[in-house]
């Protein structure tokens, strides 16, 4: 359990320097979030792609749902990757990571929950964002 959740931390520590370095030279204009920037208000300008990388554990059930998903003529839904710390072992965690586009001009929200799969009750945590588009 220690080594899957090193494993995902340090995923989670390349992609942020990645981020870093890739934003160096101004080409990138993907914005990398995390779980403490729940709650906050991002802003964009059309073709910034927003990726939030959130630890689950599909082997046991756990998952992120896309609860209340944004205004579609402001942002779209890219993808929702699944990248499991070790394949082989049982009940192995990872990180879903949600990626996001700018599509066009105006304000959404958007809402991510933790779940336990076929439970209608969250398993306690969210992912919450407001999102303004200008540009």
């Amino acid at each position: 359990m220690m080594l899957g959740m090193l494993g995902a931390t340090f995923r989670l520590a390349l992609a942020v320097l990645a981020s870093i370095l890739v934003g160096c030279d101004g080409s990138s204009g993907e914005i990398l979030l995390d779980p403490e920037d729940t709650g906050t208000t991002v802003r964009l300008v059309p073709g910034d792609v927003v990726a939030i990388p959130l630890e689950m554990n599909p082997g046991v059930g756990f998952e992120w749902e896309l609860m209340e998903p944004p205004d579609d003529s402001v942002l779209r839904l890219i993808s929702d990757d699944v990248e499991i710390d070790d394949p082989e072992a049982a009940g192995s965690g990872g990180v879903q990571t949600w990626r996001f586009e700018a599509v066009g001009e105006g304000a959404t929200q958007l809402r991510l929950e933790r779940r336990y799969r076929g439970e209608d009750d969250p398993e306690g945590q969210e992912f919450l964002l407001e999102i303004r588009v200008s540009g």
